[in-house]
């Protein structure tokens, strides 16, 4: 069989167009968010895709579901900016480190509502319009269910892997 770059993968491709939309919305905000909220959305965004694609490169299975949640948290790490609940976090230890795997730190959380929460963030402070955040807002949703699915294939390829090599002993 035949593997796909990652390149092909439905979730690489939502992600990577959702990333475009997150970066054009970073680009309206005013300077003073220069270095706050423009960047860490950027930072998140970007985390994104490139998880998904180093994930992809891996060999096991565990390291290909690792980085497709590292992905899933850098959506998860727009919360914990915007709302003033914490840093980044490797291994419960605080941390402002930006050497952390793909940027993401290790708590998932609500990961569909995180991105939303920052989008509310735009919205509470007029950075855009409220019909333009809503459809980014469904846009982060589909993302996010289409991670969720690419984990649980992962899973249920590895489980029938070890299915068979238990049955040919």
């Amino acid at each position: 069989m035949a593997t796909l770059n990652f390149e092909q993968l439905e979730v690489y491709r939502a992600s990577r167009e959702f990333k475009g939309r997150i970066y054009k919305l970073a680009s309206l905000f005013p300077e003073e968010e220069r270095y706050r909220l423009r960047l860490q959305m950027r930072k998140a965004a970007l985390s994104m895709t490139n998880c998904i694609a180093e994930g992809h490169g891996r060999f096991t299975w565990k390291d290909r579901i690792h980085f497709m949640r590292e992905s899933r948290g850098s959506l998860n790490e727009l919360e914990h900016f915007s709302c003033g609940r914490g840093v980044m976090t490797c291994a419960g230890s605080e941390s402002q480190s930006p050497a952390l795997p793909c940027g993401a730190p290790k708590r998932y959380g609500r990961v569909k509502n995180a991105l939303v929460d920052d989008i509310n963030d735009v919205e509470d402070n007029g950075y855009a319009k409220p019909e333009h955040l809503r459809d980014l807002k469904e846009d982060a949703d589909r993302v996010h269910q289409l991670m969720n699915g690419y984990i649980a294939y992962i899973e249920r390829q590895a489980k029938q892997r070890k299915n068979v090599a238990r049955n040919s002993r």
